[in-house]
């Protein structure tokens, strides 16, 4: 069950005016995130790819 199911959410297009964010996701370096942290990195990351936006980059070492 996804995240906009769960919670009973609608998900709506944008057709205009066109829009353009720059999302980023800020971790800690040293420790790993929440299994909730990283359930939403994780449907964050498949439903960008799945649009076809920008995949996400690694962390920086």
């Amino acid at each position: 069950t996804s995240l906009v199911q769960l919670h009973h959410l609608q998900m709506r297009p944008l057709h205009e005016p066109e829009l353009r964010r720059t999302f980023q996701v800020y971790m800690r370096s040293n420790t790993s995130p929440s299994p909730a942290a990283a359930k939403f990195m994780e449907f964050l990351f498949a439903y960008v790819a799945s649009h076809g936006w920008n995949a996400p980059q690694e962390p920086a070492a």
